[in-house]
């Protein structure tokens, strides 16, 4: 029975709404009461009141609370919506453009299922960084984002999950310009990454960022000098996908004046950009020998230009070359004499069928001076490094370098000095550059010279000398007990 007592009534007393409360009320207080119930309630206040209350009110709320009514307009009816923002004038502009958002989102989320359900209200996006305005709403599978440049685009898991997590559109992506799609590159199965396809921070309207998924390397972003390179000098099909993230290089380690910029990874080679000198291509071998040896923080530095088809050594190698900063820059003549520096800088990578190697320092000037590949040593064999049976007295900074046509010395005390290969082949074949410390010549003091006017040929060491004559080379000794000649009169 009703009324009795003996039944529990599970249900609270229903509080009807106050639909008078704007007329009733200032704007202010009727606000502050409003933004404190669900939009549903709030959307029928709105509606039983005059327009000129309402749009005061909503003037209100949009300055308390941005998020309340840009979600309670969103949730209009476009009518209502109209007449308040009319009524409202330019109080009311920044919620101007949430009606025409808010439809492109419902209607872009109803063409697209597998965004699944709303989990949030309609919001204002951060302003990108190129000024673009808009509103974006998340659902359970991704985003959507409007603006009056890009209309509504959605943004899919894992992509949206990206871009919140590099701010969002306040962030270097900005907002989407188109939804994410399969791609494929040049020699590669298709179906194997996706893109999506966001403004950048870049000024240029022509510009964009680009973000790529492939289950091998994951999820990247190109943007900023480096993406700008990618897009316009190949893309995928050039470079392959991006294997890892841009990231900030520098300072190399140059006395001073190093420079600073940006470098990422590709599958088949990595971009390198600096204000000073743009962007640079480093590609695969000289890209694996950079990375080994450090980067722009190692003794190479920046890349000072591109790639390079290196001359045919006499011993019939080809192979490439590519510039760098190095530890310190070459002579200003050298510099503008050698091919392949765009900027001043001091050390190079050289690649062929004998393996990728560095040149720099005192022997890279020498070995530049001497003609490079195209000279009588030909293309580098090995890095440089201390002879393992040097003197035990000597610098530990004395250096040698092996190339296929003989090796250059370099020491504090005579500089770079070059050996021909039959000096080294017929002294001491295995290896060929210890035998001066096995057989106690020490370095070499002197480049090979004609004695008197030729053709015999003399070239000084620190502990001897060899002479080439028709006859033959002949060392000559001078340390007291060892076996050999003294030397000869030249």
């Amino acid at each position: 029975m009703i009324g009795t007592g003996n039944t529990q009534n599970n249900y609270a007393a229903f509080e009807p709404l106050d639909l008078g409360l704007i007329g009733r009320s200032s704007p202010r207080a009727a606000a502050n009461r409003i933004k404190q119930m669900p939009i549903d309630d709030a959307l029928k206040i709105v509606a039983a009141a005059s327009a000129e209350d309402a749009a005061a009110v909503l003037g209100m709320l949009l300055n308390s609370d941005d998020d309340f009514s840009v979600a309670l307009v969103s949730e209009m009816h476009p009518g209502l919506a109209a007449a308040l923002l009319d009524e409202g004038g330019p109080a009311l502009a920044a919620l101007r453009d949430v009606p025409v958002a808010a439809e492109a989102i419902c209607r872009c989320h109803d063409e697209r299922k597998i965004l699944g359900l709303e989990s949030d209200i309609v919001r204002r996006a951060a302003s990108s960084p190129r000024g673009t305005a808009g509103f974006y709403r998340v659902f359970a599978e991704g985003v959507v984002h409007w603006s009056k440049q890009t209309g509504a685009q959605a943004t899919y898991e894992p992509f949206s999950s990206f871009h919140r997590d590099n701010g969002g559109t306040g962030g270097r992506l900005g907002f989407p310009l188109a939804e994410a799609e399969v791609v494929s590159a040049a020699g590669r199965p298709a179906g194997e990454a996706t893109r999506q396809d966001f403004e950048s921070e870049s000024a240029d309207p022509a510009g964009h960022a680009s973000v790529y998924w492939t289950e091998e390397h994951g999820m990247f972003a190109t943007w900023g000098g480096i993406g700008w390179h990618y897009q316009r000098r190949g893309g995928a099909d050039r470079f392959g996908f991006p294997v890892g993230p841009e990231v900030a290089a520098g300072p190399s380690r140059r006395p001073g004046d190093g420079d600073s910029g940006w470098i990422q990874p590709f599958e088949k080679a990595s971009i390198v950009f600096t204000d000073a000198v743009g962007a640079i291509e480093i590609w695969s071998p000289i890209r694996e020998h950079f990375d080994a040896l450090d980067g722009v923080t190692g003794r190479l530095g920046f890349p000072r230009g591109k790639s390079h088809a290196a001359g045919r050594s006499p011993q019939g190698t080809e192979g490439r070359f590519q510039r760098f900063e190095g530890a310190w820059d070459y002579p200003e003549d050298l510099v503008a004499a050698c091919i392949g520096f765009d900027r001043p800088g001091g050390a190079t990578i050289y690649t062929s069928v004998h393996g990728t190697y560095k040149v720099d320092g005192g022997i890279g000037i020498l070995y530049e001076r001497m003609g490079g590949t195209p000279g009588w040593l030909g293309f580098p064999t090995e890095d440089s490094h201390r002879p393992q049976n040097d003197s035990p007295t000597a610098d530990n900074q004395r250096r040698v370098q092996t190339f296929e046509g003989g090796a250059i010395y370099w020491s504090p005390e005579h500089d770079a000095v070059a050996v021909r290969g039959d000096v080294l082949a017929l002294l001491h074949p295995e290896p060929p550059v210890n035998f001066f410390a096995q057989l106690h010549l020490g370095f070499p003091t002197h480049p090979e010279q004609p004695i008197a006017d030729g053709p015999d040929m003399i070239q000084f060491f620190e502990h001897g000398l060899i002479t080439r004559r028709a006859d033959g080379i002949k060392v000559w000794q001078t340390v007291a007990g060892s076996h050999g000649s003294q030397p000869p009169a030249p």
